[in-house]
């Protein structure tokens, strides 16, 4: 009886753990496979759907084909969170379109939570291939017939685990129908489409992954049925880098086509606990691949992707030489890492008009004067993407009205008005550029620019105006210049005037006010921006990261436009900051001193909020109190649970957990080598206790101290982010190379070593020797030269063992010694007597006659042998006897009444 409870209670668990749509799914996916089971003692039976018995779609393949076996970038394998959460709901989809068949090796660390936590397998006609807990998937290969599969994974609310990943997709292609002359791909297999229960659940929080291996970028089309609750029931798009395309509610999304650049997606549903509608799904999802894209290589382009390390410029120059001005039009698929890899813009002048990074250029059309520009990306060593292209160029030639100009040099008591209008009377805005000539007396004759509208443009004395560039709103503008008795100078000269059209006058480029970079001194100018949408209710004014001037005496003063003072900003008080200003319109005053002059400010957006977008809501509003109580089921350590008085939503607020430095593990690829003439830079893994990789870029940033390409330390430097505090520096060392041996032989009480030179990036030696094998009690010996090679040691106890060993070393910058490795050792026995061959030649002496003789005998009944040596240069007329006691003797033995013994280099009595 016992066994038949348990059986039923797991049968009763793994559906409380799946919710209702998971059966819900399993019905519309497969036919069901009836198989009628008893428990061990069959005492009870029960019936179950064996998916795994159902028919699959055999594939007939033309015997004439020929196939080949791709393998697919690991970039693009679905994966699970590690470890995942509980109560996870995601789907994974991924499609490879060219392919007949796929092969899917699972990694080795694959586990879930035995019966409790699934992961389900389906092929592209979304009949299920597997159903997998535990580590039953751990290493497994699953065979999939067709281009596509989807992994469903669900966990239940107690343990988690790794989780899934993949370690390898091979994908079986037919060589003679791979490539492929279509423009876009529509997704054959509509089964791994994205799409939740219609109607979805309350409380939901799903979240759908999907991938297509061969897509450059993905177009995505919402059924007309899409719908979820306004405001309450959010549906996220991100993109395959996890950056937000744009977050949904109500029936924005119905029938509605979104672009994602790239091969991958994922779309989250999060619901409130009120109302439920349709959900989403797709009508289709169509691909475009590289060798769709289209670019004219006449334009500058970046390679797709660009390489790490990439430092390039493209040049272009208009044919037509009365260009005065173009327009320049990005791709909308340009792309780079935020804030790393930088595309900068110059024009023919090599005056920088901007630079930009992530995606500030995608789609983005910007005015470049003259008739030619350069583009250069230059990328760091870590994430790379499209980069950048260049899609459209339109040559601005000005309008054929005779330009504003002064009288050269202009006259005192000037009082003059010069008024301009543009032939083209659906300019926008006119480009107005000066000439580099301009001057008048500094402060005292005064060239006043007014826009058409009578708004103040700017006022200029000196050399203000040379060279400077305005865009002045409407198809006209009028200048006043006024002199004064005294000093005259050239005056002004307009030398272009370009008409700016609607489309070009509305971008980001154009329409924001920007003061000139860096700005002048002694300025002060003003600065208007009105929104051309007549139901603009307030302006949402995003001012760039590069905004700056000279701290309280640069003063940017900012004015709504009923004259409300908004606020005075100096320094990088307005540097990435978001300004909400009541109405459509704003005015900027800037005014400097005399000294410094720093960048000044720009505008990165305007965004227009609309008396539409504040419409009153007729439906249940909420009222929101936060749940102390621990035992309602929802409070978790860490998560602030709030539920609605009116109708029960709830919703959570995660406590700040900020992970300190001393909980993360940092590991080097390597944290010592040896110096080769290259440049060194050892990869950085960070990790958390619970084996949780950082991301770099994401959540820390690193840099090095040096390139490591000489001897020496040198240290990587992190500072962490995103949630987790502190810097560290981690050191590693470029050692020198080594001596490959050294070679040792036997002195008198001493030894000799010799070894390879080594020069190349050392100072010199160290030979170090023992008594003892693993060197205790080690005495070292410096060559302070590298171009020594050989050391003599001597004053050693006689007929010992020694060992040798010897490295190479070199002094840091830091003064620090640097030491490469030793040899191996070698073991010499140090002598107990002159060895005749060797040392006869140290004595310096020539000798005729030598011979051995035995004179005697020690106690210990050894012989004591002796040489004889005849000296033949006169200097000495007797025979003497030399005893060398090299059996150990140590009696002074010797003949005639004389003894000889060895003192330098020379034999004395």
């Amino acid at each position: 009886m016992k066994k038949i409870l348990s059986v039923l209670v797991s049968l009763v668990m793994l559906m409380s753990a799946l919710p209702f749509s998971a059966y819900a799914e399993e019905q519309a996916e497969h036919t069901h496979s009836l198989v009628e089971s008893k428990t061990e003692d069959e005492s009870a039976s029960y019936t179950y759907c064996d998916a795994e018995s159902t028919d699959k779609n055999d594939i007939s393949i033309d015997e004439k084909n020929t196939y080949a076996t791709v393998n697919v970038s690991r970039e693009l394998y679905p994966e699970s969170e590690h470890p995942y959460q509980n109560n996870a709901r995601h789907n994974f989809a991924f499609e490879y379109p060219s392919a007949v068949s796929l092969s899917v090796t699972f990694s080795d660390k694959t586990q879930t939570e035995d019966t409790y936590d699934l992961i389900y397998v389906y092929n592209s006609e979304n009949r299920i291939v597997g159903k997998y807990s535990g580590n039953e998937l751990a290493g497994k290969t699953v065979n999939i017939d067709g281009a596509s599969f989807r992994v469903r994974f669900y966990s239940d609310h107690s343990k988690t685990f790794y989780g899934f990943s993949i370690d390898n997709i091979e994908a079986k292609v037919i060589v003679n129908s791979y490539d492929t002359d279509c423009d876009r791909q529509e997704n054959r297999s509509a089964a791994v489409n994205p799409y939740t229960e219609h109607d979805y659940r309350n409380n939901a929080d799903e979240t759908y992954y999907y991938t297509n291996a061969e897509a450059s970028s993905l177009e995505l089309y919402f059924s007309k049925e899409t719908k979820t609750e306004k405001d309450y029931d959010i549906i996220t798009i991100y993109d395959g880098c996890g950056d937000e395309v744009g977050s949904y509610s109500g029936d924005e999304l119905a029938g509605a086509k979104v672009v994602v650049d790239g091969p991958s997606f994922s779309v989250r549903l999060k619901t409130d606990h009120s109302k439920t509608f349709y959900g989403y799904s797709f009508k289709c999802i169509t691909a475009q691949t590289e060798r769709d894209v289209q670019e004219d290589f006449t334009y500058p382009r970046s390679p797709h992707p660009y390489e790490n390390n990439y430092n390039k410029t493209q040049s272009y120059t208009c044919p037509d030489k009365n260009t005065k001005a173009m327009e320049v039009t990005f791709s909308d698929s340009c792309r780079t890492e935020e804030k790393y890899d930088v595309v900068s813009i110059y024009d023919g002048d090599s005056k920088l008009v901007g630079s930009y990074s992530g995606r500030e250029l995608a789609g983005r059309t910007m005015i470049i004067d003259g008739n030619s520009f350069s583009v250069n990306l230059k990328s760091d060593r870590s994430k790379n993407y499209y980069g950048y292209a260049v899609t459209k160029v339109t040559p601005l030639t000005g309008d054929s009205a005779v330009c504003p100009e002064s009288t050269h040099p202009y006259n005192n008591y000037e009082n003059s008005e010069y008024t301009y209008t543009s032939p083209d009377k659906n300019a926008k805005a006119l480009r107005v550029k000066f000439s580099s000539k301009c001057m008048t007396e500094e402060k005292y004759d005064v060239i006043e620019i007014y826009a058409s509208n009578g708004e103040k443009v700017g006022s200029y004395s000196g050399s203000q105006l040379q060279n400077k560039l305005l865009t002045i709103p409407g198809n006209s503008f009028k200048i006043k210049f006024t002199s004064d008795h005294s000093k005259t100078f050239y005056g002004f000269k307009v030398i272009s005037v370009v008409p700016i059209s609607d489309s070009v006058y509305d971008s980001q480029t154009l329409a924001f006010p920007e003061s000139n970079h860096p700005y002048e001194n002694s300025a002060n100018e003003m600065y208007r921006y009105k929104s051309p949408n007549p139901l603009c209710r307030s302006l949402k004014v995003k001012f760039s990261d590069k905004t700056f001037t000279e701290k309280d005496y640069d003063i940017i003063t900012i004015y709504d436009g009923n004259e409300n003072k908004v606020g005075s900003y100096s320094g990088d008080e307005l540097a990435g900051r978001t300004l909400d200003i009541d109405g459509n319109e704003f005015r900027i005053v800037f005014s400097t001193d005399h000294s410094k002059t720093l960048y000044g400010f720009s505008i990165d957006s305007v965004q227009s909020v609309l008396f539409t977008d504040y419409y009153e809501k007729t439906e249940t509003k909420h009222s929101y109190a936060l749940v102390k109580d621990e035992n309602v089921g929802l409070y978790r350590n860490g998560v602030k649970v709030y539920v609605c008085r009116n109708c029960g939503d709830t919703y959570t607020e995660e406590e700040p957990s900020y992970v300190f430095d001393g909980e993360l593990r940092y590991a080097l690829s390597y944290c010592n080598t040896v110096y080769d003439g290259n440049e060194h830079y050892p990869d950085l893994t960070v990790t958390k206790k619970d084996g949780t990789v950082l991301e770099q870029g994401t959540d820390y940033d690193i840099s090095y101290s040096g390139d490591g390409k000489q001897v020496g330390r040198y240290y990587v430097s992190v500072k962490l982010k995103n949630g987790y505090i502190g810097e560290k520096s981690i050191e590693f060392t470029v050692k020198p190379k080594g001596v490959s041996s050294v070679s040792v032989s036997a002195l008198l009480g001493g030894f000799s070593a010799s070894w390879d030179k080594q020069t190349d990036n050392t100072a010199g030696y160290e030979l170090q020797y023992s008594q003892n094998s693993n060197f205790s009690s080690a005495k070292t010996v410096s060559v302070g030269k590298n171009t020594t090679n050989s050391q003599k040691v001597t004053g050693l106890s006689r007929n010992k063992t020694y060992y040798v060993r010897v490295r190479t070393y070199r002094f840091a910058s830091d003064g620090m010694k640097i030491c490469s490795d030793y040899t191996s050792a070698k073991s010499v026995t140090t002598g107990d007597c002159l060895s005749l061959n060797e040392r006869a030649a140290e004595i310096a002496y020539t000798y005729s006659n030598v011979r051995k003789e035995v004179f005697g005998y020690s106690y210990q009944g050894r012989p004591l042998e002796a040489y004889i040596i005849i000296p033949t240069n006169g200097r000495y007329n007797k025979t003497y006897y030399c005893n060398f006691a090299i059996h150990g003797f140590e009696g002074e033995s010797y003949r005639d009444g004389k003894y000889l013994v060895a003192e330098g280099n020379r034999v004395v009595e």
